[in-house]
């Protein structure tokens, strides 16, 4: 039941959301109006949980977004969903992306960024809860190339933070 905020969108560098936000009429349609004032880059974080999703979300989602965060579950879905092949640069071709970050879990995630994809290796962690990893790596990732890091580098920051993460029971 997010409301539309009084933003200044003009002020953004980054917008930020999540295809799960969108579970409630209210917040989808929030989202959308903010959507269409946004001049910024965006990105999207893909969560496919339980029944909150649908294609025409999906669809929205991607297509408003410039990168794009997704785990190795997703993809096949999002793939069959939309008729393409399971890799981060169809996803990237069919949706009109500049980066799709695919997360492996304990194998680190590969990167499709301008037609080159190349893989990021996780750190070593001794996992006890996998809850707020990806929102982790989202924010390491997205807080070192908005600071102007290559994003090989941005893509192992967010990574270790994500180790840093999984190794705290809940993210508390």
């Amino acid at each position: 039941y997010i409301p539309v905020p009084k933003l200044d969108l003009s002020e953004l560098d980054l917008f930020c959301f999540g295809t799960l936000a969108q579970r409630g009429e209210a917040s989808r349609s929030t989202l959308r109006r903010l959507l269409s004032g946004i001049r910024c880059r965006v990105f999207c974080d893909v969560n496919l949980r339980q029944d909150f999703y649908s294609k025409e979300i999906l669809e929205h989602s991607l297509a408003a977004a410039d990168v794009v965060k997704l785990n190795d579950d997703e993809l096949p879905v999002i793939a069959s969903m939309f008729g393409i092949e399971p890799e981060s640069g169809a996803v990237a071709k069919r949706f009109g992306l500049n980066t799709v970050i695919l997360t492996l879990g304990p194998e680190g995630c590969e990167i499709w960024h301008d037609g080159e994809k190349f893989t990021s290796p996780a750190y070593p962690a001794e996992v006890v809860s996998t809850v707020g990893a990806g929102d982790a790596f989202s924010a390491g990732f997205l807080f070192h190339c908005l600071s102007g890091h290559r994003i090989e580098i941005a893509a192992a920051e967010g990574n270790r933070l994500a180790a840093e993460v999984a190794a705290i029971p809940g993210a508390f």
